[in-house]
């Protein structure tokens, strides 16, 4: 039995190839474009690599050997068997596609109607700074932060015993990726915190007055954290673990995901890229397959 028939009804053969075909190749002749010859197809390059990774092989140095021998890499190789070098080449230059490799799946999956485009935000909210509290030099609890009440209507904050906060400053607060948050410092004035009943639970020790810090959109995360505190919220930390912690764990035990084979945050991107890419892809592939079953 020829190669081809005998792997007809692989899931992950047939995933990849129906990927393939279905990709926009020209950011991906991109990241090649510019880089001498190509003795192979990247296409069938970037093909051999999600059929490794879906069978938990992550490694470059990995990749070059079952190229020689694996008959899914044969297959959607068609017949390649690229150099070890060649393959870690291949991970590297997948920062630069990848991700919009995902969103365009992403995108004809829910304009194909394989996957819904409502989504409603089910997540934790971190902590604020001080929400939690320090110990005051007579040892009690502090004040929170969110014990102080803030004014939508005049973009102010107000002490638990009612007197308004002046703003002191707005910065900018970093964070991954080169975004930011603006955050908003308010003060008290020493003399009102000097006379407050509350002063020995709300100062810091050393302090004679009180700063809260909060952040320009705190608004949209106090009404998330409302949320996940409802009855639904609590509901979805439910479903989380029977969904979401699953794929994690899919990853880690089917995937390879425990470990990375290349340093530095770009290579770490590509090979996760590749790992999530080629995930989603088996995923997508078997949703549809089990609807049309369902039809018939």
């Amino acid at each position: 039995m020829e190669l081809q028939e005998r792997l007809a009804d692989d899931d992950h053969v047939q995933a990849v190839e129906q990927f393939i075909s279905q990709a926009d190749h020209q950011t991906l002749d991109d990241a090649y474009r510019g880089t001498g010859s190509q003795p192979f197809r990247p296409e069938r390059l970037l093909a051999m690599v999600m059929v490794l990774i879906l069978q938990g092989i992550r490694s470059p140095a990995k990749w070059a050997v079952h190229a020689k021998n694996d008959d899914r890499c044969k297959l959607v190789g068609r017949g390649n068997q690229p150099s070890r070098t060649t393959l870690h080449n291949c991970r590297d230059r997948a920062a630069k596609f990848i991700e919009a490799f995902h969103t365009q799946m992403i995108q004809d999956a829910i304009q194909e109607q394989h996957i819904k485009e409502e989504v409603e935000l089910f997540a934790p909210v971190p902590e604020r700074k001080g929400s939690k509290g320090r110990r005051t030099d007579r040892g009690q609890v502090q004040i929170t932060a969110d014990e102080f009440a803030w004014q939508e209507s005049s973009c102010s904050l107000r002490c638990p015993v009612g007197h308004l906060m002046r703003q002191v400053s707005r910065s900018k607060d970093p964070r991954a990726d080169g975004r930011h948050v603006i955050e908003l410092r308010f003060e008290q004035d020493e003399s009102r915190c000097a006379s407050c009943e509350l002063a020995d639970r709300c100062l810091a020790p050393g302090s004679r007055r009180r700063t809260v810090r909060r952040l320009e959109d705190q608004s949209l995360m106090d009404a998330q954290k409302e949320k996940m505190n409802s009855e639904a919220g609590l509901a979805s930390g439910r479903q989380r673990q029977m969904r979401i912690e699953r794929r994690y764990g899919d990853s880690k035990k089917h995937r390879g995901g425990g470990e990375l084979h290349g340093r530095g945050l770009t290579r770490a991107t590509a090979e996760t890229g590749l790992m999530v890419v080629a995930q989603n892809c088996l995923t997508l592939y078997l949703l549809v397959k089990r609807a049309r079953t369902k039809q018939t």
